[in-house]
């Protein structure tokens, strides 16, 4: 048997007690540099979707439009057979004073349901469209009962992939009179350029 010597149980005692604060204080250096971290990342992540906003609010001031909006795709739920849905949602809006946002008609929205409407747009460089010249569909009826009278729209992209689009809405006969398509264009795709740049900065914090 050993001989019970008092100072190992103080240095015992005394090195447990180093550990354990030495643990613990590494731990709180941790949790702080944590919490800084997710601090700075929700910074970004308001930084980056107010900025998506004053690009939109820009495009609809100098498109002289209605609204502008952006329209993302989106998984879903599943059908009974496993497949998944493939849905849609408004996700930003800039509107012109006195006129109604869709936000809430637009949220989780079935992509077959708008299917030629949505080929319309991700087949073209840019899609302009009078809505009284669009054929009979689910679409126009949602146009002509939000009131709008022509749309222009381009497809949003990420890596080479469709990931919605960017649309304007005009809802006055007299605003589509006065509309310059290709200025109204080459306005659309410097919007959609911007855009794309802040949600790549989106994907790489890894916010939704």
């Amino acid at each position: 048997m050993f001989d019970y010597d008092p100072r190992l149980v103080e240095y015992g005692i005394a090195t447990a007690s180093f550990l354990t604060g030495a643990y613990f204080g590494v731990k709180k250096i941790k949790d702080k540099l944590f919490s800084n971290k997710k601090k700075k990342e929700g910074k970004q992540y308001w930084n980056i979707h107010s900025e998506i906003h004053e690009i939109l609010t820009e495009l609809r001031i100098r498109t002289d439009a209605a609204r502008a909006q952006i329209i993302q795709f989106h998984n879903g739920e599943y059908f009974m057979d496993g497949v998944s849905m493939k849905k849609m949602s408004l996700t930003h809006e800039s509107l012109r004073s006195g006129i109604s946002a869709e936000v809430n008609q637009k949220k989780d929205v079935l992509i077959s349901a708008y299917i030629d409407f949505i080929r319309s747009i991700l087949d073209s460089k840019h899609r302009f469209e009078v809505v009284g010249a669009m054929k009979e569909s689910y679409q126009k009826q949602l146009f002509i009962a939000s009131n709008v009278v022509a749309y222009m729209a381009v497809p949003l992209q990420s890596k080479g992939i469709n990931v919605g689009y960017v649309i304007v809405h005009w809802c006055s006969d007299e605003k589509v009179e006065k509309v310059q398509e290709n200025a109204a264009s080459n306005e659309l795709k410097y919007a959609k350029d911007r855009i794309e740049v802040q949600l790549s900065h989106q994907i790489a914090l890894g916010n939704p």
